[in-house]
């Protein structure tokens, strides 16, 4: 089963969800998944955490701080682009995660170390390299 961005929306209701990442950075050649931003009620945490489980994806957290986003990842048979859902609680750091990706895009920053530094500077005003 392939699992659409509108079969994810339904499912998991989110509050809101964008793509962000570098599949909308026109002519980014380093695109190999497809980043997608939920904002969901803290309190659906867990039910949002089976639904995704239960799709087949993997919780890929571990590397980051948990406070600020939990990430998914399902990886996809063929050409097709990878799917990573990150699910964040608060409507600030989601608005901000935004404007940091459409940024990037406006940009065509290409390099994902760009990327960072420029998400980095925007959700948490770290500067340093």
């Amino acid at each position: 089963m392939i699992i659409t961005n509108s079969y994810l929306k339904n499912k998991i209701k989110p509050l809101a969800m964008d793509i962000v990442g570098s599949s909308i950075i026109p002519g980014c050649l380093t695109a190999k998944d497809e980043d997608i931003l939920m904002l969901v009620n803290d309190k659906e945490g867990p039910r949002v955490s089976n639904l995704l489980e239960g799709m087949g994806f993997t919780r890929e957290s571990e590397e980051y701080d948990d406070t600020d986003f939990i990430s998914y990842r399902l990886s996809t048979p063929g050409d097709a682009l990878d799917k990573n859902v990150i699910v964040v609680y608060y409507a600030t750091f989601y608005d901000n995660f935004v404007l940091a990706s459409k940024l990037c895009r406006d940009l065509k920053l290409y390099r994902r170390e760009d990327r960072v530094k420029v998400h980095k500077a925007i959700l948490y005003g770290d500067l340093d390299d």
